[in-house]
């Protein structure tokens, strides 16, 4: 079954939603600023759990030296 030129949606020869205003170009700004959103706020969490990690490891090494 061949699919004409037309009714192929990745051929871009018509918009995927009719009543779209935006540009594309917009649209993949907006796509972008989420993305890089994410991964500020997942490099964050990263940052964070490494650090809860470090300052944990400390204290249970630093506790049989205050015990003694």
């Amino acid at each position: 079954m061949w699919i004409s030129q037309k009714d192929d949606v990745e051929a871009g020869t018509d918009l995927l939603y009719p009543l779209m205003q935006e540009s594309p170009d917009l649209r993949w700004a907006l796509i972008r600023k989420v993305y890089s959103i994410l991964t500020l706020q997942l490099l964050a969490t990263i940052g964070f759990a490494a650090m809860v990690a470090k300052f944990a490891l400390m204290r249970i090494s630093l506790t049989p030296l205050v015990l003694e």
